[in-house]
């Protein structure tokens, strides 16, 4: 790969940001001109990546957590260029200390363009209010987007459909008056995540109860309870956030948010709302880590990041023009809720020889919900639930063909359904 495609791409953007006299905000626009206009006769090779880092004399950042291996491909004293390769997908919803542009050079990502609407403060690194999206949209190659820094600027998340999936991203070095960089945690928190987790009394409450919940949990919990809940509630909010997997047991949860409500008062609701979504993205998470088809994991990244039924079925009506939605979605109901797929899960689990990424009970139930269904009204009950349809509308049409002990175990499984937090999108318009 010739890495000198990116020293001429650099050096354009260089004249044209030096012409504006390095004004930060002029450079979003600078940047995604460029790269909307940049026609390289490059085809990305990730192997050649290997000689490029151990040679290259351009500074790296080999400590930075943003994305799986980043790699810094030009540099100047005002603004770098980088390549971001990303294994794994994620759904954090973030802000940014900087500015510029992004392209997709390799794979696809689904992108929320999310807005964030203050209703409270409890203290700079910490904001309650209402996450709302913007614009949900799927990203293939070539496409571009905007970076602006700070509290109007461009709040998102992309989640990577592919392995691996490679950005293009063109920045400032960083704007301190853009600072703080918040994360988002749906539904109502904003954070400033990177303060916060480097803050010692932090680190050091998350490395107690680690600890102590390997060797004896009773006492961990008890640390939390006792001593953990009584910093503020920033500093709690980040620690339980990150240790979330050991509040997963709802005995867990229920005692540490008790001692929460009781030192924190009101406050503890908005932690209790971001835990829940949390855990049906952790659920999603580990059911998609498990099945290794791709047009399966294709819609459980659906149901990873959109926020209506709409939004789900504008991506599929994209992708599958042949059928309609709701035909769709069914299809994936109905695949899901195949005991063979999570049997399949189960053994694909025990071959990597981990149950880091075990069968969800998000599948689970899929299988428990299909399998109580009457075959005879599997057709009305999937459809109902994906086009929200109520139980007393799907009621009525069931009594026009069945008799009352199939209509009420075909709306007993329509419920179940419903009940499933995993599938809430499709309660939204």
């Amino acid at each position: 790969m010739d890495f000198d495609v990116f020293r001429a791409l650099g050096e354009q953007v260089e004249k044209e940001f030096r012409r504006f006299n390095y004004d930060d905000q002029s450079f979003p626009q600078i940047a995604e001109s460029a790269l909307t206009n940049w026609q390289p006769d490059l085809e990305f090779d990730l192997k050649g990546l290997g000689s490029f880092l151990l040679t290259t004399m351009i500074k790296q950042q080999p400590e930075s957590l943003f994305s799986n291996l980043p790699v810094t491909v030009y540099r100047s004293t005002e603004f770098f260029i980088e390549c971001l390769i990303w294994t794994d997908a994620t759904t954090t919803i973030h802000q940014h200390a900087f500015s510029g542009a992004f392209r997709v050079v390799m794979g696809s990502s689904l992108h929320s363009e999310v807005e964030f609407v203050e209703k409270a403060r409890v203290s700079t690194l910490l904001l309650l209010g209402e996450t709302r999206i913007r614009r949900f949209e799927h990203l293939a190659v070539g496409d571009v987007r905007r970076i602006i820094s700070g509290r109007t600027g461009l709040l998102h998340s992309l989640f990577h459909l592919d392995q691996p999936s490679v950005t293009l991203v063109i920045r400032t070095c960083g704007e301190p008056w853009a600072q703080p960089q918040y994360d988002v945690y749906p539904p109502t928190v904003a954070a400033a995540s990177d303060i916060l987790n480097e803050d010692k009394r932090v680190r050091l409450a998350k490395g107690i109860i680690n600890v102590l919940g390997r060797l004896s949990p009773e006492e961990a919990i008890e640390v939390w309870c006792r001593d953990v809940v009584q910093l503020d509630f920033p500093r709690v909010f980040t620690i339980c956030m990150d240790l979330r997997e050991h509040l997963e047991r709802p005995e867990t949860r229920e005692r540490v948010l008790a001692a929460l409500r009781k030192q924190h008062g009101l406050l503890e609701e908005h932690l209790e709302r971001c835990l829940s979504e949390r855990s049906r993205i952790s659920s999603l998470q580990s059911c998609r880590a498990s099945i290794s088809e791709r047009e399966i994991r294709f819609f459980l990244a659906l149901l990873l990041n959109a926020t209506s039924r709409t939004d789900v079925f504008r991506i599929l009506r994209d992708r599958y023009p042949a059928t309609t939605p709701e035909e769709r979605c069914a299809a994936f109901f109905a695949e899901l809720g195949d005991p063979k797929l999570l049997l399949t899960a189960v053994h694909a689990v025990h071959r990597k020889d981990t149950w880091a990424g075990a069968p969800s009970r998000f599948q689970q139930e899929m299988v428990r919900a299909k399998a109580s269904i009457p075959v005879e009204a599997t057709a009305d009950v999937l459809n109902a639930v994906v086009t929200g349809d109520s139980e007393k509308k799907l009621g009525i049409k069931l009594a026009s063909k069945f008799g009352d002990e199939l209509v009420d175990k075909a709306l007993a499984a329509y419920c179940h359904y419903r009940s499933l937090p995993e599938l809430r999108v499709f309660a939204m318009e």
